[in-house]
């Protein structure tokens, strides 16, 4: 990873990426104190934040935030701290992010952070990141939400949340494909068996009137 502009020596930009590395805060703040730029990126767009969040180094990423990180800083593909916090399922990283105001919304593929910890399979991630009030029914280019994507991965515990959260079976993909579909075309069939069954209960709630929109309540 080769960090721009090099407006000071790169024994600097060395230092300090080793540093966070290692997650060696008391070296990362030495080296911003000798002038390295803390919102610093790579030719990708990578900053120094970027990295210490991709290493899952919290002790760097915590004093990259309160020495003035820019937390909702993307890289060239879109995908900021949090995404890649949601990749990892590092938890305490993801709450130091959202404490400092981390935005919960997709990435230039219309990628959310929710939707790479339904597909990674981070369940306690996932129940922070809907606690933040993330976007359950927002989907990709491709109209694939984080229900769908948790479906085909076959994470029961996810898809359960999501249900729980409000997510809607019948939703479907570009294709036509809904969540029950990717999880059958997968061999997920307890999974779809779930889906299946909270497709039903949805189906005559709006056939009797009866349908409200749920609890957010998250299952435990």
């Amino acid at each position: 990873m080769s960090f721009l502009p090099p407006a000071w020596g790169g024994d600097i930009v060395d230092d300090i990426r080793q540093a966070i590395q290692i997650d060696d805060a008391a070296e990362v703040e030495t080296q911003l104190g000798r002038g390295a730029d803390v919102n610093l990126a790579d030719e990708q767009g990578n900053t120094l934040l970027l990295l210490a969040v991709r290493e899952e180094s919290p002790a760097s990423v915590s004093l990259l935030l309160a020495a003035g990180a820019r937390v909702n800083q993307a890289n060239a593909v879109g995908d900021t701290p949090l995404h890649l916090a949601a990749w990892n399922g590092n938890v305490p990283i993801l709450r130091m992010l959202l404490d400092r105001g981390a935005s919960v919304a997709a990435n230039a593929r219309g990628w959310t952070p929710l939707m790479y910890a339904a597909y990674a399979g981070h369940e306690a991630a996932v129940d922070l990141l809907l606690e933040a009030a993330s976007p359950v029914d927002a989907a990709t280019r491709a109209g694939l939400t984080a229900l769908m994507l948790a479906a085909m991965k076959g994470h029961e515990g996810i898809v359960r949340r999501l249900l729980a959260a409000g997510a809607d079976p019948a939703q479907r993909s570009r294709d036509g494909k809904t969540a029950r579909d990717l999880a059958r075309e997968n061999g997920n069939t307890d999974v779809a068996e779930i889906l299946a069954a909270a497709a039903a209960r949805g189906a005559n709630d709006r056939a009797d009137g009866s349908h409200e929109p749920p609890a957010p309540n998250i299952v435990p």
